[in-house]
């Protein structure tokens, strides 16, 4: 009896028939049997196969996986199976209902021998089979395993398909703003939440959202690095490195990657800092890619035949020889100065012309990419006007029905035009549409209804989208000004979107021509090499606070010098630095012993109070010096204009001659404060320090002490000396008591009246003139020598000038010098036995603190290390009470653990807001409009919202612009780079959501696309769910958070149904249309491939498109900047890029109306 009949596999119960009649056996053979293994009942497609006891247990064990392979049911034999090794690893493979491919074989035999994996191959290869792989073995060992994706849709799609491939409820999905079954044995999340995984379950804390639980890993088998060639970008780059290097060694690591020129390196950084690591190189695409070239005349292959798989690839002759044609006939007739609308073989062919031979050729369903929103948009709208039905009856009704429903579930999310243009079978893809909509244009697409996709570059960055045929529109994109053209890797990455396994022999991916570019720019790009994985390790506040909580200063050092770009720097010979480079990371490191011996002082508050007078003497010393420099040019010029005709007897004040200083004062420059006396000139010139005298009379002869002809004057000072100075050196000048009359007769005698002036000369063989040979010139034209008896009678006439009121501003500002002084003389860090180090080391500090980001840059330069970067982040922390000095190293505060557990750009920005208590007295829609302002981007491209920023809002703004200041000036003067944004026209967006305007309403009322807008406010809805979980926060605004949390979280913002929709049976996997021949394998290029990519009917149809319009379809219309759909895709992620303030743009921006389309965006 079948229903009673025991079975040999090591994990069978029973079998029965699957009908409800145990008696009816035929019956249950014809609807097929049911094994049940463990948790749930599967039918196997072969009932013959379950009732063959007579087969060994291996044999068997085999069988039943290969028959249930793609199902749940899977996991249930692997787990009580008692195999390991080679033949846990056969199991596996046979887990998959098609054959593995040898790189992905070797993968899992790596993995089972206890290694971790870095796979580099194509975009297309199937390097997801390798993860899956991971999840077979951690799940037969009843382990868990984290599977991490850089992007949340990436995560969401990820999430959907293995609760097809492993169970429901098996799977667990965290994204940040989404949490499905956390405690899944396969947890799918970006790799942002890993990160902060590990820092929570280190500390215990709330990190970035995520729980602190220690020891939240130790059951975790292995994590998946999806899309790892992400640690290339530039903003993002630090959460992958990171990861690698505080993973724990017992959880083996799964990387998998596009195509790099550096694996090996990478191979051996993860078997430096992590274990064991085998790198898995496959150049194997399953469905090989045949390249092509999109003229306005038709289709050309763009590589020729291959003479063998080791010969170099040249470009196609008759695409070669077209060119060189073309560009013949264009220099003959004016070169590149010719007008572009009379360059017809260089011109690109239009949308319509390019999907209508796609189409004909069987070459659809199709992505075109285009790196423009705008470009997106309009290329749909000209492609949707075919003459042939880009679907068939049965697809149209299907694609009809389908709308309809997404219609009736969210009337009004999406608009109109979109929604006609899906229905004919054509679509745009990128981040300026509703996450909503481009969730259901990807499965329509996936479903074969869509036909033609024009997406932006951010469709090629893992999500699971294969075409037959993709189209790069252009091979360079706007950034800001100018064009940058695009790398190999990005090229390739969209190429190799071309090709579905089991539907297509061939994948083609094409290249068109631009303004900018032809076959030859395709040629190189294609054929260059791949771009090599750059360390982007950058410290940030998180981070810190995060290693902080549980390492030591020591332990973090050694942390940091695993990172890529350390491992990098040790292994590779630096360039040479310059000259000034290697002074500045001298200099770096003086400054670094200068903290650290500062640091050791007992008494910091008599330390900090020693250097607070400092700063004050300088601070003085500063003001004493510009008084005396702004009084001395007007001084000087008002004595030249009066000395001419001064008349003896009138007082004057003389400037000090120059004392050739010794050279250790030269050296020194720095007084016993350890002061920089060299930066105020003016000190030594002060006219109160100068010597005082009584003018005699001007020389008759000067040649004979002076080769120069301006004018000198005799001067005799109080004590009895002579001095023979030019007009410069008088700084003032005193006639109020003047006169000749008051000099002895004898005197008077000597001396020449001037014609008609009051002033005298004197000659210098004069008894009252000194010999010529006792004078002692000094720099600058001054003379000095003793006097004699009679310029002795004149001494008692000599006295202090009376004070001006400028000369008693002067007297002030002397004695509140000397009073801080003083008080330095009587600290006790001046008493200290220690002075003189400690005065050097708070000079250094003092010296380099204001170009210490500079130093440290040379110093990491040359050391290859990231430890500098650390400690300026740290350096800010202490600044704002975030850490504290404890011994050696840092404890971090109440407040830093708040810095810790946020998830922003810029922690430290968002967490010294919320400790404002302004916030808490706001309303809930105040309060989203404050937070809006602090997180918001800074858009390239100028916008309208129509809606006015609150009142309320503004005036919280305007009390944070202090804060802001601040925050920038610490930031800058210790070498940190972090935006502080306070970007107002976001509030206003902000609160009129808050407010309840209707959806409709906030795409009428902004120039902003649908998925701007969403992102914005989504952006913020994830900074209001952390904040109730955050410590330190009061109550008040963790309540605040909760109220506006519950006007935001609403459709189609809160968008759960983007996550579910449309998750119904896919389609059937139809057959493959045709097979490749053994010749077609060896060379995909050879003649027969200008037949089918090339006909004299596609010559005559092609078009030629207007010049205007190529500037907007092309690679980045004038109004939009190409590339913003790459950072907007990974704000959910990340946060924004931005800095200053920002208010809104005045109106004059509106939704222009095309041809035959509603509001398409320009």
């Amino acid at each position: 009896e079948i229903s009673s009949m025991k079975l040999s596999f090591s994990s069978l119960v029973w079998a029965w028939p699957a009908g409800n009649d145990p008696v009816a056996p035929q019956w249950g053979f014809r609807r097929g049997l049911v094994a049940r293994f463990g948790r749930g009942s599967y039918r196997c497609r072969s009932p013959s196969r379950l009732v063959k006891a007579t087969l060994a247990p291996d044999v068997e064990t085999h069988s039943a996986v290969r028959e249930l392979a793609g199902t749940p049911g899977v996991v249930d034999i692997l787990r009580s199976t008692p195999v390991r090794g080679d033949e846990l690893a056969t199991l596996v493979e046979a887990a998959f209902p098609f054959s593995l491919d040898a790189f992905q074989k070797q993968a899992g035999r790596a993995l089972v021998q206890a290694k971790s994996v870095m796979v580099s191959a194509p975009t297309g290869s199937g390097k997801t089979v390798v993860g899956e792989i991971a999840v077979f073995l951690a799940l037969s060992r009843q382990m868990r395993v984290f599977y991490t994706t850089p992007l949340k849709a990436l995560s969401n799609q990820k999430f959907f398909d293995f609760k097809r491939q492993f169970g429901e409820d098996r799977v667990g999905l965290l994204t940040g703003d989404t949490t499905v079954n956390r405690e899944a044995e396969i947890l799918v999340m970006t790799t942002e939440v890993y990160r902060n995984m590990l820092y929570a379950s280190e500390s215990g804390e709330i990190v970035g959202g995520v729980h602190g639980s220690r020891g939240i890993i130790d059951d975790v088998y292995a994590v998946v690095f999806d899309e790892f060639h992400y640690m290339n970008d530039s903003s993002r780059g630090t959460v992958w490195e990171e990861a690698v290097v505080i993973s724990p060694s017992q959880v083996l690591l799964v990387a998998l990657s596009a195509t790099m020129s550096n694996a090996e390196e990478l191979r051996e950084w993860f078997e430096d800092v992590h274990g064991p690591t085998e790198l898995i190189l496959s150049s194997f695409r399953p469905v090989p890619l045949r390249f092509g070239f999109a003229a306005n005349d038709g289709l050309y292959p763009l590589f020729a035949k291959r003479v063998s798989a080791e010969s170099r690839l040249t470009m196609h002759p008759k695409l070669l020889s077209r060119t060189k044609a073309a560009m013949r006939r264009t220099k003959a007739r004016g070169g590149p100065n010719l007008p572009f609308f009379l360059r017809k073989e260089l011109e690109p062919p239009t949308f319509n012309y390019l999907v209508r031979v796609l189409n004909r050729q069987g070459l659809l369903p199709g992505i075109i990419f285009i790196f423009s929103r705008v470009g997106c948009d309009r290329a749909a709208l000209e492609a949707s006007k075919q003459q042939t039905p880009l679907v068939s009856q049965p697809e149209s009704e299907r694609l009809r029905i389908r709308l309809n429903e997404f219609e009736r579930a969210h009337p009004g999310a999406v608009q109109e035009h979109r929604i006609k243009l899906a229905r004919l079978g054509v679509a745009s893809h990128h981040a300026g549409l509703l996450p909503l909509w481009k969730s259901i244009v990807e499965e329509l697409f996936q479903d074969g209804l869509i036909k033609v996709v024009f997406a932006t570059e951010t469709l090629a960055a893992g999500i699971n989208m294969p075409a037959r045929t993709t189209v790069l529109s252009s091979l360079s994109k706007r950034n800001g000004e100018i064009f940058e053209p695009l790398t190999t890797s990005s090229a390739l990455q969209m190429a190799g979107r071309a090709g579905r396994r089991g539907k297509d022999p061939v994948g083609n991916a094409i290249v068109m021509q631009s303004m900018r570019e032809g076959p030859f720019d395709a040629f190189n790009v294609l054929t260059n090499q791949v771009d090599a994985i750059k360390s982007q390790f950058t410290p940030t506040y998180g981070m810190a606070l995060n290693l902080l909580q549980r390492r030591t200063m020591d332990d973090i050092r050694q942390l940091l010098e695993k990172s890529f770009g350390s491992f990098i720097s040790r292994r590779t010979e630096q360039p040479p630095l310059s000259k000034a480079e290697k002074e500045n990371a001298r200099n770096y490191e003086q400054f670094e012993m200068a903290r650290s011996f500062l640091e050791t002082i007992e008494n910091q508050k008599s330390l900090r109070e020693f250097e607070r007078l400092r700063q004050k003497l300088d601070a003085s010393r500063r003001v004493l010096d510009s008084c005396i420099g702004s009084q001395r040019a007007w001084r000087q010029q008002e004595s030249q204009d009066m000395i001419i005709f001064a008349p003896p007897g009138t007082l004057v004040t003389l400037q000090n001659p120059p004392r050739k200083k010794s050279a250790e004062e030269d050296a020194r420059c720095f007084d016993e404060f350890g002061l920089d006396l060299s930066k105020h000139e003016n000190l030594s010139r002060s006219p109160l320090d100068y010597e005082h005298g009584l003018l005699v009379g001007r020389l008759e002869e000067t040649k004979m002490l002076s080769k120069s002809s301006t004018h000198l004057f005799m001067v005799v000072t109080k004590t009895n000396r002579v001095r023979v100075v030019e007009a410069i050196h008088i700084e003032t000048i005193d006639m109020t008591h003047s006169g000749v009359e008051k000099f002895p007769e004898e005197i008077k005698a000597m001396l020449a009246p001037i014609e008609s002036s009051s002033a005298c000369t004197i000659s210098l063989s004069s008894p009252l003139m000194p010999g010529l040979d006792e004078f002692r010139k000094y720099k600058g034209g001054q003379f000095r020598a003793p006097g004699n008896d009679l310029t002795g009678v004149l001494t008692p006439l000599v006295s202090q000038p009376k004070l001006s009121d400028d000369d008693q501003e002067l007297r002030s500002a002397q004695d509140k010098v000397s009073r801080i002084a003083e008080d330095l003389k009587m600290s006790k860090v001046f008493q200290d036995e220690r002075r003189n180090q400690i005065v050097a080391s708070l000079s250094i500090i003092r010296r380099f603190e204001p170009i210490l980001g500079k130093l440290r840059n040379s110093f990491r330069i040359q050391h290859g290390t990231t430890w500098p970067d650390f400690l300026a982040v740290t350096d800010v922390l202490s600044k704002y009470g975030y850490l504290e000095r404890d011994g050696e190293g840092y404890r971090v505060t109440k407040m830093g653990k708040l810095g810790a557990s946020v998830r922003a750009e810029n922690e430290l920005w968002i967490s010294v807001v919320l400790l404002s208590e302004s916030l808490a007295e706001l309303s809930p829609v105040h309060f989203v409009g404050v937070l809006a302002s602090l997180i918001a981007e800074e858009s390239r491209l100028e916008s309208f919202i129509g809606f006015e920023t609150s009142a309320e809002t503004m005036a919280t703004l305007t009390d944070l612009e202090i804060l802001q200041r601040s925050l920038v000036e610490h930031q800058a003067s210790y070498g940190v780079n972090f935006p502080v944004n306070i970007i107002v026209s976001e509030s206003a967006l902000a609160e009129a959501w808050a407010r309840g305007v209707a959806w409709q309403v906030m795409v009428d009322s902004t120039s902003l696309q649908e998925g701007d807008i969403c992102r914005k406010l989504r952006r913020l809805l994830d900074l209001l769910r952390q904040i109730p979980r955050l410590p330190v926060i009061s109550d008040a605004i963790k309540m605040n958070a909760k109220r506006a949390l519950s006007l935001m979280d609403r459709f189609p913002v809160a968008d759960d149904v983007t996550y579910s929709i449309g998750q119904e049976e896919k389609l059937e996997e139809g057959p493959v249309e045709e097979n490749l021949s053994d010749a077609d394998e060896e060379s995909l290029y050879h003649d027969q491939e200008l037949e089918s990519f090339h006909s004299e009917k596609d010559i005559a149809d092609a078009e030629i498109i207007d010049p205007d319009s190529i500037r907007a379809e092309a690679g980045g219309d004038e109004e939009e900047q190409g590339g913003v759909d790459d950072d907007d895709e990974i704000w959910q992620e990340m946060g924004g890029r931005h800095r200053g303030i920002r208010s809104s743009p005045p109106p004059g921006s509106e939704r222009a109306q095309l041809p035959g389309a509603e509001a398409i965006e320009d």
